[in-house]
């Protein structure tokens, strides 16, 4: 009895790495938009789910659903995700606004340094060098209101 248990657990063990291992593939494909480490990623994550509650994005929404997923893929896997250009469209004017200071408060002590916008300069600069930054960010800034 328990070797067929073991037996079941380790195919459906392998079932799902073979899962994951296909959606990471196919997201290669089609998020071209990755992260350089886990600290930018991290910081991205964190500009995303300020956009969502910013831009009133509930759960089930699709406009950010892979940027609002990093956290997962990075704290459980300790592996870097990416996310489509589309996401990185809606999330360029947060990410100029955090770059200028503008954005949530760091939820740490006054002693930390942020450092936040000096990672989102450095992944703006990054993919507007690989043509991934949207032309049209600054245009979209009128319609966002900031904290």
């Amino acid at each position: 009895m328990t070797t067929n248990l073991l037996a079941l657990l380790a195919t459906s063990i392998l079932c799902v790495a073979l899962g994951v291992a296909a959606v990471a593939v196919a997201a290669k494909r089609r998020m071209p938009v990755k992260f350089k480490n886990l600290d930018e990623q991290r910081t991205v994550y964190n500009v995303a789910c300020w956009a969502a509650k910013q831009l009133d994005i509930k759960a089930g929404d699709r406009r950010l659903l892979y940027s609002r997923l990093l956290r997962g893929v990075s704290s459980r896997f300790n592996w870097m995700g990416s996310i489509p250009v589309q996401e990185l469209a809606i999330l360029s004017p947060f990410i100029d606004l955090m770059i200028e200071g503008k954005g949530p408060p760091l939820n740490q002590p006054a002693e930390y340094e942020d450092r936040r916008p000096a990672i989102l300069k450095q992944f703006k600069e990054r993919m507007q060098t690989e043509e991934l930054w949207p032309q049209l960010a600054k245009a979209n800034r009128h319609f966002i209101v900031a904290p």
